[in-house]
């Protein structure tokens, strides 16, 4: 197996097999509450997958689009959304729901629904701020106001509601890779992870880990069973957004053989 990733920060990976084709998943070109974020170059791929609607893993699509005409996989309403509020044209997406999947020359993807977290609205997450940071609040939003005021021009429409999806990547003659931007959190069931494993063994797991759920997502991680299990937090530039305590890489990796955590900016090439 020879295999390049990177991980450029929020819910960006960049996944690429000897040989192609290589894989982006929901490309941020936008620096979000100081979050440093990929360059173009960085997100061009043969395939683009998104993952849901949440303005960090959508916002830039449309602006990544216009660099590369490669197909964009996502689920119907982040489809339904880009096409409407974005005018792109349909034709540009490959429409996936969960457990549906789609194959593409050299590679058969396959969709996973996957639980997030609670997640506020506007007003709620004032509240939240307001609350558990009482102190950063009024700077950082004095210092994000322009970035917040875009934003918010495009997150009052946004699919809120999902679907959430993982991806499951086959590519023919090459890795098999599991992928989510989000978390693995105590809302994910065991047995569906279970079940996600079955077939040839994963050889990569690209797992995300939320605060305060590190030991969940281990263990979640740990029945996918891939040879290689890269982590990421990432939602930290939220959690330090709110004030929440950072993701703690230890209590996740727990001293396992060929687990690792990246931060943002991380490239590596795996090879057997």
């Amino acid at each position: 197996m020879k295999l390049d990733l990177a991980y450029r920060g929020w819910g960006t990976f960049r996944i690429a097999p000897e040989g192609g084709p290589a894989v982006v998943l929901d490309p941020n070109l936008t620096a979000l509450v100081g979050n440093a974020a990929a360059s173009p170059d960085e997100v061009l791929g043969d395939v683009l997958l998104l993952t849901h609607g949440h303005h960090e893993h959508i916002r830039d699509t449309h602006r990544v689009a216009r660099l590369t005409a490669s197909p964009i996989v996502a689920p119907p309403q982040v489809v339904d959304f880009l096409c409407r509020r974005r005018a792109m044209p349909e034709r540009r997406f490959r429409v996936i729901e969960p457990d549906g999947s789609i194959q593409l020359p050299g590679l058969r993807i396959t969709a996973r629904g996957f639980p997030h977290l609670p997640k506020n609205d506007v007003a709620g997450k004032l509240a939240v701020l307001r609350r558990d940071n009482p102190v950063g609040a009024l700077a950082l939003s004095l210092r994000n106001l322009p970035s917040f005021a875009f934003g918010w021009q495009v997150i009052r429409e946004q699919p809120e509601g999902g679907p959430f999806l993982a991806y499951d990547l086959d590519f023919e003659g090459g890795p098999r890779v599991f992928v989510t931007c989000e978390a693995f959190t105590h809302l994910l069931d065991a047995e569906t992870v279970s079940r996600w494993a079955e077939g040839r063994p994963i050889d990569v797991a690209l797992v995300g880990v939320e605060s305060g759920q590190e030991e969940q997502a281990a263990e979640h991680a740990q029945r996918l069973g891939a040879r290689v299990t890269v982590a990421a937090a990432v939602h930290a530039p939220f959690e330090r957004f709110y004030g929440k305590p950072e993701v703690v890489p230890e209590r996740f990796l727990g001293g396992r053989e060929r687990w690792t955590f990246w931060p943002p900016g991380t490239e590596q090439r795996l090879t057997d």
